[in-house]
């Protein structure tokens, strides 16, 4: 009984995971839908996009602001860093809105992108193509420069 009970519970959170999940490696990312700039727009144009989805109350998202940092500073003019959050601007600014940040920081639209990439957890992070395709999602603790570097 007991191992019914428990091949039930995972086959639940299995099915629960594949029906979240709504990025495939190789297929086109969702569009970002960002209400407000708390940064400059990233200009327009053909370059790899590291999209990190930020929570202000989240330890390890705000762990990740000197990681996000270091990137966007050694693949600068090679990879936009771009921090997503649905919370408010007067919540999240003294966070995200610093001036030595060198990543860009926008607040999403209603919550479209963070449903439209499925996140379920925070640090979540997408690395796209120039072309617009996922080339790997997951926690941003995970990601290295060597997945990075092979996805430029």
């Amino acid at each position: 009984m007991k191992q019914i009970a428990l091949f039930a519970f995972a086959a639940l959170a299995l099915l629960q995971t594949v029906s979240a999940q709504k990025l495939i490696v190789g297929e086109r990312a969702p569009e970002l839908r960002i209400g407000e700039w708390l940064s400059k727009a990233p200009a327009e144009g053909d370059m790899p996009r590291l999209v990190e989805f930020f929570h202000s109350a989240s330890k390890p998202s705000t762990d990740r602001i000197p990681n996000l940092n270091a990137l966007a500073k050694k693949y600068d003019g090679k990879l936009h860093v771009i921090v997503v959050t649905r919370e408010s601007r007067d919540k999240v600014a003294p966070a995200l809105a610093d001036r030595s940040n060198l990543f860009y920081a926008g607040l999403d639209d209603a919550g479209k992108t963070f449903s439209a990439y499925g996140v379920r957890y925070l640090p979540f992070s997408v690395l796209i193509d120039a072309k617009g395709r996922t080339r790997w999602f997951g926690n941003s603790a995970h990601l290295t420069e060597e997945i990075i570097n092979q996805n430029l």
